[in-house]
């Protein structure tokens, strides 16, 4: 005979849900990180071979674009310089990225670290590209494109064919000249941007008054 009481079922505690921002921002880093890898290890190839790869590129190309492909290139060191900070950040992001993925409260230093650094390095190399690589990448360029004008005044027979050629080939020059500052410029400020607002998200995250006390509570290992 059942009993007249409805026997309530025992009360158990609800799993709170698992955040997801851990894995998604992990995973985002995990990707930069590793694209960030790449290119400061060609960085680092192209700053030790510099003259290697530009005598391979340049033994098909007729004189002229041989060395105007020599008066684009960046210097040797700064490629260098950039690799190994390419691979140093990229390193740091990658493995305080796999920490947060796992959860681990010591991806918080790490990460901390990395973005402090990176705003560090990024301030300073705008800055030496905006004052010392594309000045000088410019001047070469326009020293070749001098050079260039000079060698057809030579070529040619008629003086006014001279000046008309020497007029239409500095107009080319110069809307060129343009097209590529305006270019470079216009990479610049974007890689500045995208990598300004990654940094902020992840300083946000791992800073945050909730974020950082969930980050708080995993284990350390």
């Amino acid at each position: 005979m059942q009993d007249g009481t409805t026997m309530s079922a025992p009360e158990m505690d609800t799993p709170a849900k698992r955040s997801s921002w851990p894995t998604v921002l992990g995973v985002l880093g995990i990707v930069l990180a590793s694209l960030g890898l790449l290119g400061g290890f060609c960085g680092l190839l192209g700053g030790l071979f510099m003259s290697s790869l530009m005598d391979m590129m340049a033994s098909s190309m007729p004189e002229d674009q041989r060395a105007e492909l020599a008066a684009s290139m960046p210097m040797g060191g700064y490629m260098l310089v950039e690799g190994i900070a390419g691979l140093a950040l990229g390193l740091m992001l990658l493995v305080g990225s796999i920490r947060l993925v796992k959860r681990r409260a010591s991806c918080r230093s790490l990460l901390n670290t990395w973005a402090m650094v990176s705003i560090v390095y990024l301030v300073a190399s705008t800055a030496y590209q905006i004052t010392v690589v594309m000045p000088e990448m410019h001047e070469k360029m326009e020293a070749l494109q001098q050079s260039m004008v000079e060698s057809k005044h030579q070529s040619e027979s008629s003086e006014g064919e001279t000046a008309s050629t020497e007029h239409t080939y500095m107009e080319t020059s110069e809307q060129q000249k343009m097209s590529q500052q305006l270019g470079g410029y216009f990479g610049m400020g974007c890689g500045i941007i995208f990598n300004l607002t990654f940094i902020i998200i992840m300083l946000v995250f791992l800073n945050g008054g909730k974020y950082r006390a969930e980050i708080e509570s995993w284990d350390e290992a």
